[in-house]
């Protein structure tokens, strides 16, 4: 179906802040402030699915919500942009934190599935290994990449790349 990108992404970052408000009583959650801001280009649509590209953001989110800092008052920032590319007729979402990150040794297996980066001596964090698998999925099903940029103690970009196939 035709979908606006814009609207897809505000939808899943409107739930998941109404996700972190009903999970604490003041709109932050045991992690501290959490903000997701959003930059789109106006009016960019995609022939996709709604559903399945609706799950892979909130997925995107709740990761970089998960894989904040504990404990130590930072304020998280996520950022979200839509960007079209005329010249590569390619649309570009981009979901990027200020999260814990991750080692370089890891980055080319948290697409497969089941795979979960190791934590250490962090057990609050819950999961089979299947977010970003799904996403990968969905994205390619669409004729797309995803790929992952991550530094340890700077945060996490995570970038899907569709065609740009309006009608």
């Amino acid at each position: 179906e035709r979908i606006n990108l814009g609207e897809l992404v505000s939808e899943a970052a409107s739930e998941a802040q109404l996700n972190i408000q009903s999970n604490s009583s003041n709109g932050t959650s045991n992690y501290g402030e959490i903000s997701v801001g959003i930059k789109c280009d106006e009016h960019i649509f995609i022939e996709a699915d709604r559903f399945h590209f609706k799950n892979v953001v909130a997925t995107l989110l709740d990761n970089a919500m998960k894989y904040a800092p504990t404990g130590d008052g930072r304020k998280i920032d996520i950022a979200v942009s839509v960007q079209r590319n005329e010249v590569k007729g390619e649309v570009k979402i981009a979901v990027a934190d200020n999260g814990c990150g991750i080692a370089k040794e890891h980055l080319s297996h948290v697409f497969e599935k089941f795979y979960r980066v190791p934590t250490g001596d962090i057990h609050t964090v819950r999961g089979y290994g299947l977010g970003l698998y799904y996403a990968k999925q969905v994205a390619e099903l669409h004729k797309g990449t995803i790929s992952m940029n991550s530094r340890v103690g700077k945060g996490t970009m995570v970038t899907i790349k569709l065609p740009r196939n309006e009608q």
